[in-house]
């Protein structure tokens, strides 16, 4: 979702808060039409801005966007994966994108000795409702949110991908059973085919015998400066 009026055009240009309330406001009225509300979020994907004039104009919006995100968090807290991109439409600073089920036995997975996380506290590393399992954006950050393997692709992933192995065991899941793996990745040009190319290495050493649906997104920066890469999946118990 985008803060647009009827038309298509954006609304509230050059306010982020604006635009992310209004975003929001919009999902509550899909989720009310639905028979649903905020209570039933699991998953939150964010998509910021990216300006190649500030390095840390990112960091900034995603951690007002999540900021904001708060005040709608009902019940048990969704998952939330973040990112940022170059091809938002000119007056716009970011794009919301929700995802909802009706499960009043939803449940918060929050293992121990995960790591650092770029997500406020409130946010779930894992959230399972009606037999599916989401799991956050998980990146190498370490117990005081520092950057792990500062400029090592490879060790990043490792550590990426062992997190999402722990965020599903406290369902008493693995990696096995995870059905969709999306990958969100920093590369320069030159970057980009080797680094997709050493994530699925890494991923098939680590878990050969899965084979999710798998989709990998070069992205021009993540929440945190130094980090490379972040993935998130699901998974069917």
């Amino acid at each position: 979702q985008i803060s647009a009026d009827k038309a298509g055009s954006p609304v509230h240009v050059g306010n982020l808060d604006a635009q992310t309330r209004n975003i929001y406001d919009y999902i509550g009225r899909i989720l009310s039409d639905a028979g649903a509300s905020f209570e039933d979020l699991l998953r939150i994907k964010i998509c910021f801005k990216y300006d190649s004039r500030d390095s840390k104009t990112g960091q900034a919006f995603v951690e007002r966007i999540m900021e904001i995100t708060e005040d709608y968090v009902k019940g048990v807290a969704p998952v939330i994966t973040a990112f940022a991109v170059d091809l938002l439409y000119p007056g716009l600073d970011l794009e919301i994108d929700a995802m909802a089920i009706v499960d009043p036995d939803t449940k918060m997975l929050r293992p121990s000795e995960l790591g650092g996380r770029y997500q406020p506290s409130v946010f779930s590393d894992g959230v399972m409702a009606d037999g599916e399992i989401y799991v956050s954006g998980q990146t190498a950050l370490g117990s005081d949110n520092t950057v792990l393997f500062p400029d090592d692709f490879s060790e990043q992933a490792k550590t990426v991908f062992h997190r999402l192995a722990k965020v599903l065991a406290e369902a008493d899941a693995a990696l096995d059973d995870g059905i969709k793996l999306n990958l969100f990745f920093v590369a320069d040009d030159g970057e980009v085919e080797s680094r997709f190319h050493q994530a699925c290495q890494i991923w098939a050493k680590i878990c050969p015998n899965s084979q999710p649906a798998f989709t990998p997104v070069r992205v021009h920066e993540l929440p945190q400066p130094g980090l490379l890469l972040q993935a998130d999946c699901v998974a069917i118990k």
